[in-house]
């Protein structure tokens, strides 16, 4: 399979600041619902909302704002979220 095409398409792909906005509150939603969430918690709270880069792009804002912190869980291999 060729993915050098799918690179290049989602390289071009330009976040709105609006759905930048969306995809923020979404991962602060899944985190006020859960206090420490993983990817599939803040996945499911998107439901489709946004894309998955706005939502990568939102936690990398979140995180660079201070607002969440990011660490790996030990247990679960996974990437964990909370508020600082």
């Amino acid at each position: 399979m060729d993915t050098t095409k799918k690179i290049e398409i989602d390289a071009d792909v330009h976040i709105s600041d609006d759905d930048l906005a969306l995809a923020k509150e979404i991962v602060m939603e899944a985190i006020r619902n859960v206090s420490t969430c993983y990817w599939a918690d803040i996945h499911d709270e998107n439901n489709g909302r946004v894309s998955l880069k706005a939502v990568s792009a939102a936690i990398s804002s979140l995180i660079k704002q201070r607002v969440i912190r990011q660490k790996e869980d030990d247990i679960e291999h996974d990437w964990e979220y909370r508020f600082v």
